[in-house]
């Protein structure tokens, strides 16, 4: 007799989540002799519907699975009150383009088409144990919008430089989730109707996806990067953008990079309390998850450190050494020789590091903010950086002097200069200038150290890792106007935000996860390094770029894979496609 799951799976409830959404749970009922009447006494959540009205897709928690492995071979819907459940053709379903096992002799390649293949088998792989692809699909159905929009997103992950532009080009050549062609006017139209609320229920089913896979009782370090773009030309060739500046936040786990919340604001000055009122307020997270603010602190502005002592909101902030705030001189003065010694060398990440942990309220930084926490200053320290500090400072100098020579006016950024820097003599209205050797030689030794600061990450291996999360992010969006412009076919210059912005941050998202793996693959091993990770899984992606194999409909055939392109879906912990 053959074994259905609605045969087997125990008494079902669906109730509206606080935040939205309809989750399932299990119960028990007990009959209570004194009140003569049945009582529940027992009820956990089971999953997730991903769809509205309480019709959709069943997304189970991996625990009931467990408890229930006939899941795993169906497909589960909840509709008109009741439980559908479709079976799935291989008990390892794929997302799209099942990689069935064809063996070579059987099939006549003559009739199939020949792509690059491997990298989007190994982003396939990624985005679908990462739970994206299914919060894809429920939130972009219509019209395969999830798999164009996986398509493009590819795209920007493996031409970060290109514009949008080439993608036909780049899909004739390439096997994507999306088969058919997309031109310019396609792509327009898909960043037209990505809409704010599909946004949202997207990321409600990532929080979802992470809920289901996190231990409650293990704390969890979550980051939530704060990234900006500032369009430093103040103006855009690109008619599809109104705007100028604008800041993203997203919140990803420390560890695997997957990502729980994001969102975008055209105000990059709007006041942190917003963003963690908006950001908690937005996602469900396990008691014991701790989120680490991670962003860039400007000398003139401490008040996003303010807050976040107030607030006790934890942190990490980059920091300038070269600046006003005194604690940061009379701490690296002390340990600057220190640092610079060889012996500081962490080889992990190629860089010198030296650590001092102080109390807060020693910094004297804010009259009023009060804290009885310990911060951690990490400093760092970089030849490389060292040489491109002194070759930025001579550059600089070379055109003010190019300017006075010239008797050119200075703007007010090279007034200011020369004030820090030079010494000015006026004999008879004939301007001497001298090097003010103090100043200099005080900002030029501390040319390649940079400073994080933090109130909770103790090892600045980890914060340094943190902050090139964030650093990846903003970097990112650099040239985003110019690689997103398709101003031929645009007519509004709004209607496009939400889905150029959503498209970058998912690609970025993406990429995370997949550096993270080997992130961990490296840890493993001492002579592999974490300060060029982001670099090598270009790299690598790259390279796996090059496998190529052979389609037809559903149909794929892989070349073998062997040596180093085998070795890198090793570091990804990706298994070869069966052929």
């Amino acid at each position: 007799m053959n074994i259905h799951p609605k045969d087997l799976l125990p008494s079902i409830l669906v109730n509206k989540g606080s935040r939205g959404g309809f989750y399932l749970y299990s119960y028990k009922n007990e009959w209570d002799p004194i009140k003569k009447r049945s009582k529940r006494v027992d009820s956990h959540i089971i999953g997730k519907i991903l769809g509205e009205d309480k019709v959709g897709e069943v997304l189970w928690k991996e625990e009931f699975i467990e408890e229930y492995p006939i899941l795993k071979k169906y497909k589960t819907y909840r509709e008109d009150k009741e439980f559908r459940f479709e079976l799935i053709e291989s008990s390892k379903s794929k997302a799209w383009s099942p990689y069935k096992s064809n063996k070579k002799y059987d099939v006549d390649i003559s009739f199939y088409k020949t792509y690059h293949a491997g990298a989007t088998y190994a982003l396939d792989e990624i985005v679908f144990t990462s739970g994206i692809y299914q919060a894809l699909k429920a939130a972009f159905h219509v019209n395969d919008n999830y798999l164009k929009i996986l398509s493009l997103a590819y795209f920007v992950i493996l031409n970060n430089k290109e514009n949008l532009s080439e993608f036909e080009e780049f899909s004739e050549i390439t096997r994507l989730p999306y088969s058919n062609n997309l031109s310019e006017k396609d792509i327009l139209s898909l960043f037209k109707n990505i809409k704010k609320e599909q946004i949202l229920r997207f990321i409600s089913n990532l929080n979802y996806a992470y809920l289901s896979e996190s231990n409650i009782n293990e704390q969890n370090y979550l980051l939530a990067l704060d990234a900006q773009y500032i369009d430093k030309q103040n103006e855009s060739k690109d008619i599809c953008f109104n705007f100028d500046d604008f800041k993203t936040i997203l919140l990803i786990d420390k560890k695997t990079a997957k990502a729980l919340y994001f969102d975008s604001y055209d105000d990059i000055s709007i006041n942190l309390d917003k963003i963690f009122s908006n950001m908690t307020n937005s996602v469900s997270l396990n008691e014991q998850d701790k989120i680490i603010y991670v962003s860039q602190l400007l000398d003139s502005d401490l008040n996003n450190l303010a807050t976040c002592i107030k607030n006790d909101f934890n942190f990490v902030f980059k920091l300038n050494v070269n600046t006003k705030h005194k604690f940061i001189k009379d701490n690296l003065n002390k340990i600057l020789n220190d640092l610079q010694d060889t012996k500081s060398f962490k080889k992990v990440i190629r860089k010198n590091v030296k650590s001092i942990t102080i109390p807060f309220d020693n910094l004297k930084l804010f009259k009023d903010v009060k804290s009885k926490k310990d911060i951690y200053l990490h400093f760092f320290f970089d030849d490389k950086l060292k040489e491109q500090d002194e070759l930025f400072f001579y550059e600089k100098l070379k055109k003010i002097i190019s300017k006075l020579q010239d008797e050119e006016t200075l703007d007010s950024k090279q007034e200011q200069y020369i004030k820090d820097n030079f010494i000015i003599e006026d004999k008879n209205d004939i301007f001497k200038y001298r090097v003010n050797k103090n100043n200099v030689d005080d900002i030029y030794k501390f040319y390649g150290v940079s400073l994080l600061i933090s109130d909770c990450i103790d090892s600045p291996i980890e914060a340094y890792l943190a902050f090139k999360d964030r650093d990846f992010l903003e970097k990112s969006f650099i040239n985003f106007k110019e690689r997103f412009a398709l101003e031929h076919f645009s007519s509004n210059k709004e209607i496009f935000f939400n889905g150029k912005v959503f498209i970058q941050i998912l690609a970025n998202i993406i990429f995370s996860i997949t550096n993270h793996k080997l992130i961990e693959y490296a840890k493993k091993f001492d002579n592999l390094l974490l300060s060029n990770t982001q670099k090598d899984t270009f790299k690598i992606l790259s390279s796996l770029n090059n496998i190529f194999a052979n389609v037809k409909d559903d149909k794929i055939i892989f070349e073998d894979i062997k040596d180093q392109k085998e070795q890198y879906l090793k570091f990804l912990n990706i298994e070869k496609p069966e052929n």
